[in-house]
């Protein structure tokens, strides 16, 4: 399953990448071996996206529509 697309990748100097996540303002640090595989991780990387709700999907979906909906409920 692919990555969330509003997340933001960002190289770092030891060659790994920090991924913003805007919706949950999360940053996840993965090391450079795990940086080369995130867009075909092994099981252990996959469970590692999943558990920081890093995947695409329905979980993903209810994120999305339950950020909406608190930004909407907020006074302007």
């Amino acid at each position: 399953m692919p990555m969330r697309p509003e997340l933001i990748r960002i190289p770092t100097d030891d060659g790994g990448v920090d991924v913003f996540d805007p919706l949950l303002d999360r940053l996840h640090h993965f090391d450079p071996a795990d940086a080369q595989r995130l867009d075909d991780p092994d099981a252990r990387l996959a469970a590692r996206l999943a558990a920081g709700m890093l995947l695409d999907g329905p979980p993903a979906d209810a994120i999305r529509r339950s950020v909406v909906a608190a930004r909407r409920a907020r006074p302007p």
